[in-house]
């Protein structure tokens, strides 16, 4: 019910396609059926406490990757967790599995203050958690992207999530590598971090995307439980000090996003030869000003088409690939 719900959230925010990171990988295929949106599944690998398993757990990822592919169109992909809670072994194991496969790899990069401590200093409170758990690897070696240069993981696609705290060349390597990152803004602001670091990624080259992260890091206010809002990640974005202009945040949001995920010759545009892909939210304004309307647009899509199929108009949710007749 809780992945049924968040895929609502995401369709009612103009959201019609998605890389999403799959904990419980035994829910699919039988929820991708109750929506419309257009899935990359990445199934998360985990082994901080037992980096012996590494093989094994890719090698039954990479099977359950290929059941689920037989039963549904859905692409999936790998997405070891991060530096600090995957093995040099689990990382390399599903880089290989993933470059042989043409599949996409996502992993948290150097998401926290506490992270770089880790890796660069050899200190923190993250420090001193891993130690509990295993003998740290890598710490005081240099900062998270760097290690991750070193172990050879950037050698294919690569989506990486978060990417707070980076130096100069850092980004120089993400550009060479053709590394995505998926910036959160709302989960970014939960954990008052550093200022995303947009301009000097834009200027080295990196592509740019956006994502909702979870509900775990999505604030409650007075008046509405935590929700999956796209529309939301964009405005914390636009409200940010020295901000990417409307026009950029809408390209980071869709041209972007289609080539993080390797589609950017099918989706992110309304182009001929592109899937049509469109989403309507209601304005009164003038065209040169439609970007900052749709960046701070409050509530959900008017209408949502995916692939030239209508899943919602006038707010009210269809069943995925109901046709309707054009007015």
């Amino acid at each position: 019910e809780s992945w049924v719900a968040g895929a609502r959230m995401l369709a009612q925010s103009g959201v019609t396609s998605v890389l999403n990171i799959e904990s419980v990988p035994e829910l699919l295929p039988e929820v991708w059926r109750t929506t419309a949106l257009r899935l990359c599944s990445c199934l998360e690998l985990i082994n901080v406490q037992s980096p012996e398993s590494a093989k094994p757990l890719v090698r039954a990822a990479v099977q359950k990757l290929r059941e689920l592919e037989s039963l549904h169109e859905n692409r999936c992909g790998l997405s070891p967790h991060a530096l600090y809670t995957a093995s040099d072994e689990l990382l390399l194991s599903a880089r290989d599995a993933a470059r042989s496969q043409s599949r996409l790899l996502t992993t948290h990069v150097a998401e926290s203050a506490e992270e770089d401590a880790m890796y660069r200093f050899a200190t923190g409170p993250l420090f001193d958690w891993i130690q509990t758990r295993r003998q740290p690897a890598h710490c005081g070696e240099g900062s998270p992207v760097s290690i991750l240069e070193r172990l050879g993981y950037f050698r294919t696609p690569v989506v990486a999530s978060h990417v707070n705290y980076i130096d100069p060349e850092d980004e120089r390597t993400l550009a060479r590598r053709n590394v995505a990152v998926a910036h959160c803004p709302r989960s970014s602001r939960y954990f008052d971090h550093a200022p995303f670091p947009w301009r000097r990624l834009r200027n080295a080259g990196v592509n740019i995307a956006l994502g909702t992260d979870s509900l775990a890091s999505t604030p409650k206010t007075e008046k509405t439980n935590p929700r999956l809002d796209f529309f939301a990640e964009l405005a914390c974005l636009a409200c940010q000090a020295d901000a990417p202009s409307p026009h950029e945040i809408l390209q980071f949001a869709t041209m972007n996003g289609a080539k993080a995920l390797c589609r950017q010759n099918e989706l992110g545009q309304l182009s001929p030869g592109f899937l049509a892909d469109a989403v309507a939210i209601p304005y009164v304004g003038r065209p040169k000003t439609f970007a900052e309307a749709v960046v701070h647009h409050q509530g959900g899509v008017f209408a949502s088409m995916i692939h030239g199929r209508w899943i919602r108009q006038n707010n009210a949710l269809m069943r995925p690939g109901r046709k309707i007749a054009n007015r």
